[in-house]
């Protein structure tokens, strides 16, 4: 009597896993967009090992990286290497099994800023903010504002440094971010229509978040036209972690043909099935 208890409950045992899998394949009939926010460079707890390590777990089919399509050749391997954390990680992945990698940054994204002088301005601005803010010239109230900017970066990048991935591809994280980043852009413009002495960095600011919302506008349509193009398959999209909460909130409304999901929750889920099944 006990032998038979014990081959049917491993019966219940194998049916309730063929159920599962069953119904893991079908929740996959759309295609998996997976967003992982990187922070562009090696900390303590972040490496491009960290980072291709979650990539070969993933084993997505199309890898999305921050760049155009200039640093692609026409079969789509990088033909300008630009040494960064992201393309160190995918190309390691890419040795290992086959994946697709494409771009779905907006293009001309480096024409505009050499154009727009972009990078030298916002060295030129807060390097100004930050004299004016030493040397006592900003107002009451502008240099109340920028002492909470200037808490804001240094926090963030302390908290970069000493959390892992997982913590800044949270949606707590998310939240955090949105908000920080809506209250610098806000208070640097006020910073700016109050102070004479940095009336020229008006229109550098106000191209520079033009600009940001109109790649972040860009990048989810390019990420909607793979899911188009790559039907019913795990799409990994490697992204500045400040762009991670804008894209979410532009693609999650619509997820016609695809459903967004956390690398991290995939990967417990995932090893949740392997102990699931070496059980059986």
């Amino acid at each position: 009597m006990n032998i038979l208890k014990y081959r049917n409950l491993k019966k219940f045992q194998r049916l309730i896993y063929i159920l599962f899998i069953i119904s893991t394949n079908l929740s996959r009939a759309k295609t998996e967009v997976i967003i992982i926010g990187s922070i562009h460079k090696p900390t303590k707890k972040y490496t491009s090992e960290v980072l291709a390590k979650i990539l070969f777990q993933l084993k997505p089919h199309l890898i999305l990286v921050e760049l155009d399509s200039s640093y692609f050749d026409e079969d789509w391997n990088l033909k300008k290497l630009y040494g960064g954390l992201e393309e160190t990680a995918v190309l390691d992945v890419k040795k290992q099994f086959d994946i697709k990698i494409r771009p779905f940054d907006i293009e001309g994204r480096v024409k505009f800023y050499i154009e727009k002088n972009f990078f030298e301005l916002e060295k030129e601005l807060f390097a100004t903010l930050e004299e004016l803010y030493t040397n006592k010239k900003l107002s009451s109230e502008t240099a109340f504002l920028y002492g909470y900017i200037s808490d804001f970066f240094k926090i963030r990048e302390s908290f970069y440094s000493e959390m892992p991935l997982e913590v800044f591809n949270s949606i707590s994280f998310d939240i955090l971010n949105e908000r920080g980043r809506y209250f610098v852009n806000e208070s640097i413009k006020k910073i700016i229509d109050k102070t004479v002495s940095l009336k020229k960095f008006k229109d550098y600011w106000r191209s520079e978040n033009d600009f940001w919302e109109k790649r972040n506008n860009v990048m989810a349509k390019n990420i909607q036209k793979y899911v188009h193009d790559f039907p019913d398959r795990r799409i990994v999209v490697i992204v500045g972690v400040e762009h991670r909460s804008y894209l979410k909130g532009l693609l999650s409304p619509e997820q016609n043909g695809y459903v967004l999901k956390e690398y991290w929750e995939i990967l417990k889920s995932e090893s949740s099935d392997t102990i699931f099944k070496s059980k059986q």
